[in-house]
């Protein structure tokens, strides 16, 4: 049991380092080809929901759809199963901050500030911002598996 407990905050540490390795070097490439239109919508959406990096019914199409423009193919097989497998210590977490979208919103400015960085159309506030996003993610989930 012992090992089974320090197993899931070293995946978690893995799993953000990897995100950590790619999704702001394609961010900061994506930012000069997302339309405005496509902003707009992301911000929308960010709004709407409440929740952390888009939770919603479908948790990981915010996260596609700010980096799909710069993004190859080989980035998304690589960071589906990452996205999927942090997803369980991510739902732990935000589950703790509190019952339902109210618990999220204290966090929830997350989605809109990537957005807004996006909006600034500069690679480096637009990596500086994904590296905060990961960071936020990452303390919580250790927070919850430590």
């Amino acid at each position: 049991m012992v090992e089974q407990a320090t197993a899931a905050p070293r995946r978690a540490i893995l799993i953000h380092r990897l995100r950590r390795a790619l999704e702001p070097e394609i961010a900061a490439r994506c930012c000069l080809l997302l339309s405005e239109a496509e902003l707009g919508r992301l911000a929308e959406r960010a709004a709407e929901s409440g929740a952390v990096a888009g939770i919603d019914d479908d948790p990981h199409a915010f996260h596609l759809a700010l980096l799909a423009p710069a993004a190859t193919t080989w980035d998304i097989r690589v960071l589906t199963p990452l996205w999927r497998a942090g997803e369980r210590y991510v739902r732990i977490g935000f589950g703790r901050t509190g019952p339902g979208p109210a618990g999220h919103r204290r966090d929830g400015a997350a989605p809109g500030e990537l957005v807004a960085a996006f909006r600034t159309r500069d690679p480096g506030t637009v990596s500086a911002a994904v590296e905060r996003g990961l960071a936020r993610t990452e303390k919580i989930a250790l927070a919850v598996l430590t």
